[in-house]
């Protein structure tokens, strides 16, 4: 019963964090969806779940409910929640000092990729093979996007934006 109750428990919370971790990206959804929405009409080629970046930003990536679901129900779930607790949280801190910083940023939730474009070169990166199901990277027009650790946002920031 107890077991039944606490994995109800987590599920809750989780599902009160996924639906809430968005909210801060709204204002930039809509350069996203706007950076989608050119790539589109501007390159016949293009991908239409791509994120198209090309200003000085901060991305976060995050798992789909479909992954998520699927870890919970492993048999690491119990490991997957801790650990899905120390992302959530490290991606709030991040989140909260990007903002100090007044960088943008962006959150590729519905996207597959992320193609980030600079002056003369391009970097695409497939979400869904990456290690880790949530991170961040930074990225400045001129250099190549750095995948950010999470946990030392400020050493990682200070390092890229030098």
């Amino acid at each position: 019963m107890f077991k039944k109750l606490l994995t109800t428990h987590w599920l809750f919370l989780f599902a009160l964090a996924f639906c809430l971790l968005p909210a801060p990206f709204s204002c930039s959804n809509r350069e996203a969806e706007y950076a989608k929405e050119s790539l589109n009409s501007k390159n016949e080629n293009a991908l239409p779940d791509t994120l198209l970046i090309t200003s000085k930003a901060a991305v976060f990536f995050q798992p789909d409910s479909l992954t998520i679901a699927g870890r919970l129900t492993g048999k690491d779930s119990e490991d997957f929640r801790m650990g899905m607790d120390d992302y959530l949280f490290s991606l709030n801190e991040s989140l909260e000092f990007l903002k100090e910083q007044k960088l943008s940023v962006i959150d590729a939730f519905h996207s597959k990729y992320i193609l980030f474009k600079g002056n003369d070169n391009s970097f695409v990166v497939k979400i869904d093979s990456l290690p880790e199901l949530w991170g961040l990277y930074l990225f400045e027009p001129g250099k190549q996007p750095l995948y950010a650790d999470i946990t030392d946002i400020e050493t990682e920031y200070g390092r890229y934006f030098k």
